[in-house]
């Protein structure tokens, strides 16, 4: 999923109530000055119903690159994998 620009896609999923976003906000642009490039992301809030289907099942925060999590340079890997889906009612 790369941008029409060849840089990855970045997204943000995040719930309302997660006292984490800010720092993963914080991250990310740190993640983005670091690696010389202007910083550009996209957000998609848990529960919205017009959030893409692939970011469905992930807590808050995750922080997906090309629509995967990148576990480099990470040290806990189980607290990023993705939850699985909620029977509908």
């Amino acid at each position: 999923m790369l941008s029409h620009l060849g840089f990855p896609q970045v997204e943000l999923v995040y719930d309302d109530a997660c006292p984490n976003v800010a720092l993963a906000r914080s991250n990310l642009l740190t993640a983005f000055n670091v690696a010389g490039v202007a910083p550009m992301w996209s957000e998609h809030r848990i529960g919205d119903p017009n959030a893409p289907a692939h970011i469905r099942g992930y807590g808050s925060p995750t922080i997906l690159v090309d629509g995967r999590i990148d576990h480099s340079g990470s040290g806990n890997r189980k607290s990023s994998k993705k939850r699985p889906e909620a029977a509908s009612a």
